[in-house]
């Protein structure tokens, strides 16, 4: 297939030059290939003179047929990736974010795909795009993913919330010494880490405040259903709790907040980012990602 792929673009261009212009390869790696198909064949392909090669009759006859095909190919391979599979699309993600931030919105995401079925894969690994049937994810951490398309679209800062009612006991990080603690032991990207209190805390001089004391839950949401529950203040991504500031279930009793070098990512292997239903995806959710932080309440207190 390299071979006549190279033989082509040689015959439609006319020289070995323009053809490596168009495959991004040398000039010198067109001759191999041409070579490589004429040995094959067990005939010459082109005449080779010193201002250049002339195509023999062989191949004047060969390169319309093979131009015609490459052209089918290109157009059956966009068609295909046009469509989605018989399950729709197939979304891995977070337990947290899944329930989170995506089911609340599978009414409008479907709408946005064309009726399209959209599955969900939720799982605190990371999910293999061939074996388990993945077209796109979303991720948490740092945007790197080799031989992945990456698009930021929430970000991971650590933001300190509650329930209205208990904002008026947090005017400042230091009251965080009067009220519980509510801890997240498995971050976003599903690793057990050191709670990100300690963090929080050291980050604003406050390291005499225990950020060790207070409840454990294994899962972000459920901080998040504590803290609006009035249970403590929770530490947790300003992606996953966008929602409940935006209506209000909670409030970010002030401003100072935990940067970390992690982001919510939607990602998919790089030979898809032409197929339509991934596109439609990530035009969505950038979409209300945009949306929900553009609603988002400022802080009650200062910082």
């Amino acid at each position: 297939m390299l071979a006549l792929r190279h033989f082509e673009a040689a015959a439609r261009l006319g020289g070995f030059s323009r053809a490596a212009e168009e495959l991004g390869v040398t000039a010198a790696a067109v001759s191999q290939q041409v070579r490589q198909l004429e040995d094959w064949l067990g005939r010459p392909l082109f005449a080779r003179h010193a201002r250049g090669v002339e195509m023999t009759e062989y191949a004047r006859r060969l390169q319309p047929a093979l131009t015609d095909q490459f052209d089918q190919l290109e157009t059956e391979i966009r068609r295909v990736q046009e469509v989605t599979s018989e399950f729709g699309l197939t979304v891995s993600t977070l337990a947290s974010f899944a329930g989170r931030w995506l089911l609340p919105r599978m009414e409008r995401l479907t709408a946005a795909l064309g009726g399209r079925q959209v599955s969900l894969l939720a799982a605190s690994t990371l999910a293999d795009f061939n074996r388990d049937g993945v077209d796109v994810a979303v991720r948490y951490g740092g945007g790197r993913y080799p031989g992945l398309v990456a698009h930021r679209i929430l970000p991971g800062r650590m933001v300190v919330v509650c329930a209205p009612a208990m904002a008026a006991r947090l005017r400042s990080p230091a009251d965080l010494a009067r009220v519980t603690l509510l801890h997240d032991e498995i971050d976003p990207a599903g690793n057990f880490v050191d709670p990100g209190w300690t963090d929080f805390l050291r980050h604003h001089g406050l390291s005499g405040i225990d950020g060790g004391r207070g409840p454990r839950y294994g899962l972000t949401f459920l901080c998040l259903d504590a803290a609006a529950a009035g249970m403590g203040a929770a530490i947790v991504p300003l992606g996953l709790a966008v929602d409940a500031l935006v209506t209000g279930a909670l409030v970010r009793p002030f401003a100072e907040s935990l940067d970390v070098p992690h982001d919510y990512w939607v990602v998919y292997p790089e030979d898809r980012e032409g197929a339509r239903p991934i596109r439609d995806f990530l035009t969505w959710i950038q979409a209300e990602a945009e949306g929900q932080l553009k609603a988002l309440p400022p802080p009650r207190g200062g910082g």
